[in-house]
């Protein structure tokens, strides 16, 4: 049986998990995707991500790696779907105790350095001065995939580094022929870097690897394949074949990372889940620094057409349900000790909060 505490965790991680795969587009492929998922996983793919991630951290100062990025034709700039949750998990990793490095192609470097600052971290230049220097952060350049020499360089530079774990937001995995592709079925030629491979590698090292995807051809979400590529528009082609540890599937890759770090607020009681205002201010300087809205191409306040105001209200219902989890629970036990199958006495009895 589990523990009133252990209950509580999973019954808030199906909230939590409702939440980030409300259908925002009403594409109508996330909650078959999701289900697939969670068969597989067997309880609530927030939760048990950041389960997994909090017994990574234990250790003080433990590297975790953050893959992200998606580049936009013409101009190849990065989306705002990836650099942003990432650049907020770096920051509750950090606040946790840990040593988050972000990993993403050049073209992303000039974003995320402004994300970082706007996020109150520090950048620092390499890992062994960001361990000396609080609420801090490192960036590491992934050159594409088609330049054998320097992929080899970085993967070798990074696995030393011995990750904890490592997380990959919205990044592009290779599909069953070997190429990268959007949803949509165009190839994504010379760019993208082998992120999908570096999350595989972590994996068999040891450490922990987390995918967060929105359609199949994210790094990662090869966990179900190839459950779900009929699922998806062109799945056979496009979806990756790079698998994880811990899968999470969102209506938005960048809300599904922030499903996930609720989760951690949840299960370490720290406080790390950014205020809606502060995730506003993180978007405004990813645009001033050249991110554009995937869908659009448009250098606005928005993450896949979806607006900052509805963004921030997300955050709001996030919080919301670790609030009203936390306030409730102790006060009416019955509902958890149902669920977990406690001894909740014959009807009427129930001597728990309001009758």
């Amino acid at each position: 049986m589990k523990t009133f505490k252990e209950q509580k965790i999973t019954n808030c991680g199906w909230a939590l998990d409702s939440l980030v795969t409300l259908d925002f587009h009403s594409r109508g492929i996330i909650k078959p995707i999701y289900e697939h998922m969670v068969k597989k996983v067997g309880e609530p793919l927030t939760t048990h991500a950041a389960a997994k991630l909090f017994k990574a951290l234990k250790e003080p100062k433990q590297t975790v790696l953050i893959g992200t990025g998606f580049l936009i034709k013409p101009t190849l700039n990065p989306e705002t779907d990836g650099p942003i949750s990432a650049v907020l998990l770096a920051r509750a990793i950090s606040r946790l105790g840990g040593m988050p490095v972000l990993v993403a192609e050049e073209n992303c470097l000039k974003v995320l350095r402004a994300c970082c600052a706007s996020a109150e971290l520090i950048l620092c230049d390499t890992v062994d001065i960001a361990r000396k220097t609080p609420h801090s952060v490192v960036i590491e350049i992934m050159p594409p995939a088609s330049d054998k020499g320097a992929t080899k360089a970085a993967l070798d530079k990074l696995l030393s580094m011995r990750p904890a774990a490592m997380v990959s937001i919205e990044h592009p995995g290779k599909g069953a022929d070997g190429k990268y592709y959007s949803l949509l079925g165009y190839e994504l030629e010379n760019w993208p870097g082998a992120i999908d491979d570096l999350l595989e590698l972590v994996g068999k090292q040891g450490g922990l690897s987390i995918g967060i995807g929105d359609g199949g051809n994210e790094a990662g979400m090869g966990y179900a394949k190839p459950e779900i590529d009929s699922i998806t528009p062109y799945g056979k082609l496009i979806n990756a074949c790079s698998s994880c540890q811990a899968p999470i599937v969102a209506s938005v890759s960048e809300f599904g990372a922030y499903g996930l770090i609720a989760a951690l607020q949840l299960i370490s009681g720290e406080k790390v889940l950014p205020s809606p205002q502060l995730l506003e201010i993180v978007l405004r300087a990813a645009i001033v620094a050249g991110s554009v809205d995937g869908c659009s191409g448009i250098p606005r306040a928005a993450i896949d057409m979806i607006g900052v105001r509805y963004i921030k209200s997300f955050i709001d219902l996030l919080e919301g349900v670790l609030v009203c989890t936390e306030e409730f629970c102790p006060t009416r036990p019955f509902f958890i000790d149902f669920c977990r199958g406690a001894d909740i006495g014959a009807p009427g009895n129930y001597s728990g909060g309001h009758g």
